[in-house]
């Protein structure tokens, strides 16, 4: 099984941790991963493909670095995914839904959508204007409906995409929790053994 991805930058946080652990995910299972991105990402692991492009400018944040994404990925995406015959596109994200949507319907090939976030949302955290706000929204709105399959993973966004999605997609759309370690219930006698080993009263209040 061979893949196309995208992701134009790697930075700290969530949302990127998760993207490397999606990509690690399918190379554990004998997938072929390629990737498109202004940087380089690195994942040190066999048949992980990163096809890096020139990147001009010396942030990789901001207005321009965004056009540049939006018109140079979606025409790159169709000759990457073209010359090493892929299989399937993942979008991790609408954006790249929108970006990766070219190459589905060129190359005829089946497109899924990871959704962990409301985009506009954090666009107005960011105080971002209302044009860029109605921009992302027209994005999301293409790229979910030209995706095959969408996973995100709480049922409130699930709700919120069927009703940007076309009717009648409600087994398209699936949710997939995140992967929270769950933690074993505290029973009696084990907390009156870490009291006694820790040398706590048995009156004091312990906060965790």
């Amino acid at each position: 099984m061979k893949i196309l991805t995208a992701m134009y930058t790697m930075r700290r946080g969530g949302a990127y941790d998760r993207f490397v652990m999606m990509v690690e995910a399918f190379l554990e299972r004998g997938c072929e991963v390629h990737c498109l991105s202004l940087t380089p990402i690195s994942i040190k692991l066999p048949f992980f493909y990163n096809h890096k492009t020139g990147f001009p400018f010396r942030k990789t944040d901001g207005i321009m670095v965004k056009l540049l994404v939006l018109t140079i990925f979606p025409i790159w995406a169709v000759w990457v995914g073209w010359k090493n015959k892929i299989n399937i596109l993942v979008a991790f994200g609408s954006l790249y839904a929108f970006i990766l949507s070219i190459s589905k319907c060129f190359l005829k090939k089946p497109m899924i959508t990871m959704i962990r976030g409301n985009s506009n949302f954090g666009l107005r955290i960011q105080r971002s204007g209302r044009f860029l706000q109605y921009l992302n929204k027209f994005f999301e709105i293409i790229g979910l409906r030209l995706s095959n399959r969408i996973i995100t993973n709480n049922e409130i966004l699930r709700n919120k995409i069927l009703i940007n999605s076309k009717r009648g997609r409600e087994k398209d759309i699936e949710v997939l929790y995140n992967n929270i370690t769950l933690i074993n219930k505290v029973i009696s006698e084990d907390i009156i053994t870490i009291r006694e080993r820790y040398g706590i009263p048995k009156d004091a209040k312990v906060l965790v």
